[in-house]
């Protein structure tokens, strides 16, 4: 196999930790060069926070917001200057459950205290943020081919962070923080071999070998108090795409993260459709996607018992209401306290119910986590549609809250045309 043949090692390093203005957390922006010494497959964005304040109003997507977005802005040999990376902090968490199968522990807890709205003060939350660039389940060619080549860039990368402010988290705390770290580790591939040989034996310039991928997020602004109202998404083009993660956000009077379906009766809620050229080529519910992109996860438990809300802390105290506890010792709760928090995209669980709403769904076309990819035939053919005027999009009926526009933001993983190269292994 080619990675076992010409790939020496697979490491990483800690290129920087830059630093951060913490009181009063404001939106600020940190750019970070990245060296030309190594390809790099992937870009690990941790970012570790100590809250000195205890938060009970999460806005939507929360904590996750504290990375707001991540830009790769660079100038390729052939292309010229382009941005192949312009995705929310959140997109990119959500892009990596979908594709990769999971997100590790700590970001899992991090989703479980934004559901809870319950974060107390003193409490340490961690995010990754993995920005890939070949695709997670890509293997021996197919991931050789999608590292980013910054060895053969002439001037470096520059990585742009927009970390988003305290009001883009939470709401009722201006000061949130007592610490905030982030900590960019690139990891990259280092070459054994007559590499350089092999690929000149495919092309006659060494940059053309490598196929460039785009990850972006656009969005639509859907307008408040609309029933029964057919929307349409345009989906990025032309290439080959491999990911379509929808993000739903409804307009109530704090945007939350819930669909904006025009039905919601259990077993007959909207069906969705991807077309291209206005004929339909997939057909959804929401909840349907909802529990394929669950399959494909294995969380070790569907819900994280919500211990630190009312279980470990003394009423009144880390956060935590008093309200309906007895007097004495030690104190007994007599009212209902919530015991379960939903540990995905999708908001807290309503009273009563144990079904999480389908706000954050994705269409798979390299097929599910856990099973590698080493051909890319099943990638949709954005580019086809263009040349025939014609366009790929997302359509589907919505009904809407009063209080303001709802949001739709789509994420995507888009290839070029050249990677048809491999779409029969």
């Amino acid at each position: 196999m080619l990675a076992e043949r010409y790939i020496d090692q697979i490491f990483a390093s800690l290129l920087t930790t830059p630093g951060l203005t913490v009181a009063n957390f404001p939106a600020q922006q940190v750019p970070i060069t990245l060296d030309t010494t190594d390809p790099i497959e992937e870009i690990r964005l941790v970012t570790t926070a100590t809250y000195k304040a205890n938060v009970t109003t999460y806005l939507a997507d929360g904590h996750f917001n504290l990375l707001k977005r991540v830009r790769l802005s660079l100038n390729h040999p052939i292309l010229g200057p382009i941005t192949p990376v312009d995705i929310s902090g959140p997109g990119l968490i959500g892009l990596q459950a979908v594709e990769h199968g999971n997100i590790d522990p700590a970001s899992h807890m991090v989703q479980t205290f934004t559901n809870s709205n319950n974060t107390p003060n003193g409490a340490i939350l961690r995010s990754t943020y993995r920005l890939m660039f070949p695709h997670p389940l890509f293997t021996d060619a197919l991931n050789l081919a999608t590292l980013l080549p910054v060895h053969l860039f002439s001037s470096a990368p520059t990585l742009y962070l927009d970390f988003g402010a305290a009001t883009d988290i939470c709401s009722g705390t201006a000061d949130p923080f007592s610490s905030v770290v982030c900590e960019v580790i690139p990891i990259r591939r280092r070459w054994k071999g007559d590499f350089a040989a092999y690929v000149a034996s495919k092309v006659s310039d060494p940059i053309q070998y490598f196929v460039p991928c785009t990850i972006g997020e656009s969005q639509l602004s859907v307008p408040a108090n609309l029933t029964s109202v057919e929307q349409r998404m345009t989906v990025p083009s032309p290439g080959r795409l491999a990911t379509l993660l929808l993000r739903y956000f409804k307009g109530t009077a704090t945007m939350s993260r819930a669909t904006i379906d025009d039905s919601t009766t259990i077993g007959a809620e909207t069906v969705w459709e991807l077309q291209q050229g206005r004929s339909p080529i997939r057909k959804w519910r929401n909840k349907q996607l909802q529990i394929d992109n669950a399959f494909a996860q294995p969380r070790g438990q569907s819900w994280n018992m919500n211990w630190y809300s009312g279980m470990i802390t003394a009423p009144g105290t880390g956060g935590n209401t008093a309200d309906g506890v007895t007097t004495g010792a030690p104190p007994v709760w007599v009212t209902a306290k919530q015991l379960y928090t939903a540990d995905g995209f999708g908001g807290a669980l309503a009273a009563g119910q144990g079904i999480q709403d389908p706000a954050e769904v994705a269409l798979n076309f390299g097929g599910m986590p856990g099973r590698e990819i080493y051909e890319t035939g099943g990638f949709l053919d954005v580019s086809s549609p263009i040349r025939n005027n014609q366009i790929t999009e997302v359509v589907g009926k919505v009904t809407t809250p009063a209080n303001q526009p709802s949001i739709i933001k789509m994420v995507t993983r888009l290839y070029p045309d050249a990677l048809d190269r491999f779409a029969t292994g």
